[in-house]
C-alpha cells in the first residue's frame, strides 16, 4: 500500500478477486484523481457510512465503486 499511496495520478484501482477483509479507505484517500475502484469478489464484511462520506469529500472524481460479491452485512442508508 505504500507504493499505492505514492501513485497520486491513478485513475483506476482494480483489486477484485483478492482476500481483502477491510475497505482500504486510508490507502485510497491520497489518490485524489480516482474515478473507478473495483473491490468486488473479496471478503469485505463491514463498510460504515462514514467511509462513504469520507470518499465523497476526499475523492470527488470517484464515480464507480464496485463492492459487489463481498460479505457486506448491510449497506448504509442513502447508498445505492
Amino acid at each position: 500500500p505504500k507504493d499505492l499511496r505514492r501513485s497520486t495520478s491513478l485513475l483506476n484501482v482494480q483489486a477484485a478477486h483478492n482476500c481483502l477483509r477491510h475497505f482500504p479507505v486510508f490507502d485510497l484517500l491520497p489518490l485524489s484523481k480516482l474515478v473507478q475502484v473495483d473491490l468486488s469478489h473479496n471478503k469485505i464484511s463491514i463498510c460504515s457510512s462514514g467511509v462513504f462520506r469520507c470518499l465523497q469529500l476526499c475523492l470527488p472524481s470517484l464515480v464507480d465503486l464496485n463492492l459487489g460479491h463481498n460479505e457486506l452485512e448491510e449497506v448504509p442508508k442513502g447508498i445505492t
